[in-house]
């Protein structure tokens, strides 16, 4: 049965047992080790699978389709699952360098444990953006460093999900140990901060970088799922913080057009991010907006209630404090038991997630939303 006729199901049964609660009819009582707020550690979601040995490789791809564009890549995936896995295609925060690629570990350890191959791509810097310049006058960013930022960033983000998904193939021959262990029917894309653009974009959200400049329409139909940790938001509510070469190009309406596929949304109100203005943060509600506009079906928000979960936090990196810490542990729980309801239709996951176990196991820190 498809991810969302199951997920249906396990909400109209809790809608049934609220119902029964609601007329007076006696629920069972919770079994013992059941999540609930008495008993938080119940709540967690935990995988069935669990490896130990999370290999990396790290090597460069070259696309001649893009002037020889370098893109380079690191794979971490578990070494004792048995293939095909499911794999994860995640984009890292931050502007576009070559290093790109180490970002987000925290995440990619945690979804290698739990049996997916992670792909991590850099957003590179291209080399040279003389064959760019007239797109790059056309989207506000005709500088040199502006063109080589915008194309980098902006137009080939997006673009390497397909690219990599093409290239799957290719990591097999280059390195035998790969061989058997793609699943290329299960992809998610997935991201961090900035990385969300190249999520957003792939599900189907349009971008325009200046007012009058060309509509950028980058959906791809492979993924199966996608997820935004700390994602942007609109360029108005100051998510376009490097003006100089457009680094966001989302509008109110960009992220209607985002299809009906699963989307996982983290956020918070802690979940700030740089200044546009001396004065100004980029508002953390702002972005929800994504969540809020897309199309209805499949989607999810954790939504962190106080300002302590930082947008580090968000990314499971900034877990420093008691406080944190439950955040962090929330946070990663539900990730996987995503992953796992959308790209391997664990049962047990689907059940969760349609439960109010992800805001228990935070303590109440974390709300959940579906729509």
């Amino acid at each position: 049965m498809p991810f969302h006729k199951l997920l249906k199901a396990a909400s109209a049964s809790m809608f049934v047992l609220a119902l029964l609660m609601a007329s007076g009819v006696k629920a069972h009582p919770p079994r013992p080790g059941a999540c609930s707020p008495s008993n938080r550690a119940a709540c967690e979601y935990v995988s069935d699978l669990a490896f130990t040995d999370i290999r990396e490789i790290r090597f460069v791809l070259v696309d001649p389709n893009r002037n020889n564009y370098r893109l380079p890549v690191l794979i971490r995936y578990p070494f004792d699952a048995p293939g095909p896995r499911p794999v994860i295609i995640w984009n890292h925060g931050g502007a576009p360098r070559a290093g790109g690629r180490e970002g987000s570990a925290e995440w990619s350890n945690a979804l290698a444990r739990a049996g997916y191959i992670v792909i991590h791509p850099s957003r590179n810097l291209i080399d040279d953006p003389a064959p760019y310049q007239a797109q790059c006058n056309a989207n506000g960013a005709p500088t040199p460093d502006g063109c080589v930022n915008w194309v980098s960033h902006s137009l080939f983000g997006p673009l390497n999900t397909d690219f990599l998904i093409s290239r799957f193939h290719v990591m097999q021959v280059r390195f035998p140990e790969l061989v058997g262990r793609f699943n290329n029917s299960k992809v998610a894309v997935g991201g961090w901060s900035a990385g969300t653009t190249v999520a957003l974009a792939n599900a189907g959200a349009w971008r325009q970088f200046t007012p009058s400049g060309p509509f950028h329409y980058q959906s791809t139909p492979t993924p199966e799922a996608f997820m935004a940790v700390a994602p942007f938001g609109p360029d108005y509510a100051g998510f376009n913080y490097a003006p100089t070469w457009n680094f966001g190009g989302f509008q109110t309406s960009s992220f209607d057009t985002i299809d009906d596929r699963p989307f996982l949304f983290v956020t918070g109100m802690g979940d700030y991010g740089p200044k546009t203005f001396p004065d100004k943060d980029v508002a953390s509600e702002a972005r929800t907006f994504a969540w809020q506009r897309s199309t209805a079906g499949n989607k999810f928000l954790s939504w962190a209630i106080r300002p302590s979960a930082s947008h580090g936090t968000m990314n499971i990196s900034d877990c420093g404090t008691a406080i944190k810490q439950i955040q962090c542990n929330a946070i990663e729980s539900l990730g996987l038991a995503y992953f796992d309801a959308v790209l391997r239709q664990r049962q047990v996951a689907i059940d969760w997630l349609a439960t109010d176990a992800h805001r228990l196991f935070s303590n109440g820190l974390l709300e959940f939303r579906r729509r």
